[in-house]
């Protein structure tokens, strides 16, 4: 039984731009891997290709090429939803509804039945401090509470993968800790959690390995024991790496 997660050889993505419908290349041959059981940071700056990335691991993007494998089989032959759980950078919800009934229809789109919805709602609705509100239209909502609830519907039918798109954007830095207890809580559980963000530092706190994009290409991967200069944080690290490879890409 394959040890990885997900598997990513030479992978292309091209979006059609501009009046013309001119091509344009996103993600120009990148490749990296995720260990089972790890925290994985997916690093780069704006426009560097993490989201379409992402989004096309979760065949989102159906159009690509290259191979991705996720737990050692074809992302074309899976059933995605069954064993993934996905929280974007921005959470949309109706204001007309509560985290109660959004909750129940994520669930539903699971496969769980309403017991086990009610029961995993309030469980992870007590961890992430939405219980009082969970009756309150989302139109209410700060930022930061939208996000929580975006984690907690990635959450709900406990997946063996996460895909977390700038999780503790909005978040307060009590937030932050809490995203990040929350990450650890899933490793002990054997969960693998694949989180992009572009707060470096937090990531070096709680990530086991990263990999880098910058403009589309891939930069570096590594175990960051490993990778890191002793002393140098992560921040300095990418900014040095970013620069070095800017005539290469």
């Amino acid at each position: 039984m394959s040890s990885l997660a997900i598997e990513v050889n030479d992978l292309k993505v091209s979006y059609s731009m501009g009046f013309l419908k001119k091509p344009k290349e996103v993600l120009k041959g990148i490749s990296f891997h995720v260990n089972k059981g790890c925290i994985f940071g997916f690093l780069g700056p704006n426009g560097a290709g993490k989201t379409t990335a992402i989004k096309t691991m979760l065949g989102l993007n159906p159009v690509y090429t290259g191979k991705i494998e996720i737990f050692g089989k074809s992302i074309k032959n899976l059933a995605l939803h069954d064993f993934i759980g996905y929280s974007p950078e921005n959470a949309y919800f109706s204001g007309y509804l509560t985290p109660n009934e959004v909750l129940l229809s994520m669930g539903k789109l699971s496969g769980m039945n309403t017991e086990e919805i009610k029961k995993t709602s309030s469980f992870w609705l007590d961890q992430l401090k939405l219980d009082h509100v969970q009756n309150q239209k989302i139109s209410t909502f700060s930022k930061g509470m939208k996000q929580r609830l975006n984690l907690i519907q990635s959450l709900l039918h406990s997946p063996d993968l996460y895909f977390l798109d700038e999780p503790a954007s909005g978040l307060d830095p009590l937030g932050k800790k809490e995203i990040k207890l929350l990450m650890q809580k899933l490793k002990k559980e054997n969960k693998t959690v694949f989180v992009s963000s572009h707060h470096l530092l937090d990531a070096q706190d709680y990530c086991d390995e990263i990999c880098i994009l910058n403009e589309g290409h891939f930069i570096t991967q590594g175990k960051l024991d490993d990778i890191l200069p002793k002393g140098q944080n992560l921040e300095n690290f990418f900014i040095e790496k970013l620069t070095k490879n800017k005539g290469d890409v």
